[in-house]
């Protein structure tokens, strides 16, 4: 046993000590790359592909750690990549913003059934009628990008509360457009969809947000997942209901319905939304760099192909019903036909929200397999000209949406890729801020999509027919396919660009 007062054994324990410390420290650094010290910081993360997971155990967050030697400990704050349950309030917020984005969704499409019909007896120019359905979605889609400066200025909460009493008092009022006329009948709508679609829009963007930074690594994908699984359904449903409230309680009654549900959820908002986190003060001084961020192929190619598969949301809604009618389908099943697409899209967001969970590794490869999916499955629908040897008819056409539905079951998974490869080549990983962005990118870009795709699909079926219609669509996604699977090859082979 050694004396501490015994000079020598004293002696002999401190360069004992001193040893040892050389020698873990010499093997420290030989773990780290060649020039590198032991206490280094790496500034610049390069961005891999490869690294970004897709499955839902891994956040945006952990891929920026990933690809840095740094360790996640002196990283990320271990409370961020714990995946806790969440408790039974944040629970109820995430039921209230899926819930919510249907009836967002709801209150745009359910007009399609019988608005046209009441502006007719009116008198209103077609024109304007197209305007009504329009404007809601231009609207929309340049409310959003305001929304992470929005951020800036206004709490979270207040903004989120503010802009959800918009909606639900732009869509209370459009029933009072009953007493109007004319021209001025449909002027009204136009600016009540407008600032309705504001609202819209800033909700939408900004319970995206809350999902991907308030609720735990684990649940983010699955939550989104819901959320386009409830848009979907707003979409294939609203004008079967929006028709049948029509008939049944008159103009006023869609409004009034669709309406007071928003009241309700607004009350439970108001509640609910104190979990919501706020943007801390240091990002709100801070500008994105997004030439880094954004301003890459990485980034850009997806957000393109999140723009294309919303395309396919809503080309058929204008020409589908009249094609259906025009080979025999039976007029009252006209709304389920139209349905298949909403049925077999929630089939495909499960389907491919498993193989995320369990292949992350795969998804770039099924990316570019259920864009060309797509594709393929829109050039039958007509069937195209292009393929002289298939005969139009009702099995096909059913055949076709079931395939076109499914293969946009890809869509949510796109969505959470666009949150990781932003925060991926973000420094500062996925804050609050860049959530906010990217969120409003995309819906942005589902707006977009979803004003386009009636455009061109009912511009062409007026001069050229359905069958040229569909086929415009499914060559618009074949030239972006050819980039896009050229693309990502070569990026997989890590040549650089």
């Amino acid at each position: 046993m050694t004396k501490l007062g015994d000079t020598d054994d004293t002696t002999r324990l401190m360069q004992d000590a001193k040893s040892y410390q050389s020698t873990k420290e010499e093997t420290l650094d030989a773990s780290l790359p060649l020039g590198k010290a032991q206490n280094s910081l790496v500034p610049i993360i390069e961005f891999d592909s490869e690294s970004v997971s897709l499955s839902s155990d891994r956040s945006s967050t952990e891929d920026v750690v990933s690809s840095s030697p740094l360790s996640i400990e002196d990283s990320v704050d271990k409370n961020e990549i714990t995946d806790s349950k969440p408790t039974i309030s944040l629970k109820l917020l995430a039921a209230t913003i899926v819930v919510s984005r249907f009836v967002f969704d709801s209150s745009e499409s359910m007009i399609a059934a019988f608005y046209p019909l009441e502006a007719n007896k009116r008198g209103v120019q077609t024109t304007l009628i197209g305007l009504v359905f329009s404007s809601l979605q231009v609207t929309a889609s340049l409310s959003s990008f305001v929304v992470p400066k929005l951020m800036r200025l206004f709490s979270l909460k207040r903004l989120y509360i503010f802009c959800f009493t918009v909606f639900v008092l732009s869509t209370l009022l459009l029933s009072s457009t009953v007493l109007l006329t004319g021209n001025a009948f449909a002027s009204v709508c136009i600016i009540l969809r407008m600032t309705a679609g504001f609202g819209i829009a800033v909700c939408e963007a900004l319970g995206m947000t809350t999902i991907m930074t308030t609720f735990p690594n684990e649940y983010r994908p699955k939550l989104i997942a819901l959320i386009e699984v409830g848009s979907t359904i707003a979409f294939s449903t609203a004008p079967v209901f929006g028709g049948l409230m029509y008939n049944f309680g008159g103009y006023i009654t869609p409004y009034l319905v669709v309406g007071s549900l928003g009241a309700v959820l607004l009350l439970i908002n108001i509640k609910l939304t104190k979990q919501m986190k706020e943007l801390p003060e240091e990002e709100k001084k801070q500008s994105l760099p997004f030439k880094e961020i954004f301003v890459n192929l990485d980034v850009l190619s997806l957000y393109g192909c999140i723009l294309l598969t919303s395309m396919t949301f809503s080309f058929a809604l204008p020409i589908l019903a009249l094609r259906l009618r025009e080979i025999g389908f039976p007029e009252k099943l006209i709304g389920l036909g139209i349905s298949i697409f909403g049925i077999s899209y929630g089939i495909g967001v499960f389907v491919f929200g498993v193989i995320a969970d369990k292949f992350g590794k795969i998804m770039d490869v099924l990316f570019v397999y259920c864009m060309w999916g797509v594709c393929l499955s829109s050039l039958t629908m007509g069937p195209s000209p292009l393929l002289p040897f298939l005969q139009r008819s009702i099995t096909l056409i059913c055949i076709s949406e079931v395939l076109r539905g499914f293969h946009n079951g890809i869509f949510p998974t796109m969505s959470v890729q666009a949150f990781a490869n932003a925060g991926a080549r973000s420094k500062e990983g996925l804050s609050v801020l860049l959530s906010a962005t990217v969120s409003s990118h995309l819906v942005q870009l589902f707006y977009i999509g979803t004003f386009l795709g009636p455009l061109i699909s009912g511009s062409v079926n007026e001069h050229f027919g359905f069958a040229w219609a569909t086929t415009t669509i499914a060559l618009i996604f074949g030239v972006y396919n050819v980039f896009y699977t050229t693309y990502r090859c070569l990026r997989r082979r890590n040549i650089s660009l």
